[in-house]
């Protein structure tokens, strides 16, 4: 079981889920089933430790999977009064937009996230963010 911590839509959040086969996906990613919404990416991740005691941080949340919707409509007027149901005859525009594909969330695991910032310390340090040991 996992927690994710996240902030979206300025609102503080807990979601749960469940890690899914980490041995399929490439080393540098996870899955898990917890419900990412926009402005969560980026939230740690944190698991229940074995001994049930304490929480520990395994990774980050990368993004929520998506698929994009495409859709036959009329242009849109601005600041157009709703009409009521009738047959159309004016010029058709495609548009898209992207869907998230809820309970697919796509994680960086505490060994990338920890990688990334060893190979920035010198960096960091330089612009006044010291890096404990890690």
């Amino acid at each position: 079981m996992v927690y994710i911590l996240g902030h979206p839509a300025g609102q503080q959040m807990v979601t749960r889920g469940i890690v899914s086969r980490p041995d399929l996906g490439p080393p540098d990613r996870f899955l898990t089933d917890g419900l990412l919404n926009e402005g969560s990416s980026g939230a740690p991740i944190l698991a229940v430790r074995g001994d049930r005691e304490a929480l520990e941080w395994v990774g980050i949340a990368r993004a929520a999977a998506s698929r994009t919707e495409y859709r036959l409509e009329p242009r849109a007027e601005p600041d157009q009064a709703p009409q009521p149901p009738r047959l159309y005859d004016g010029p058709i525009y495609l548009s898209q937009s992207d869907v998230i594909r809820y309970g697919i969330t796509f994680s960086i695991p505490i060994t990338e996230v920890r990688a990334f910032l060893v190979g920035l310390r010198p960096w960091l340090e330089a612009v006044g963010y010291p890096i404990p040991e890690l």
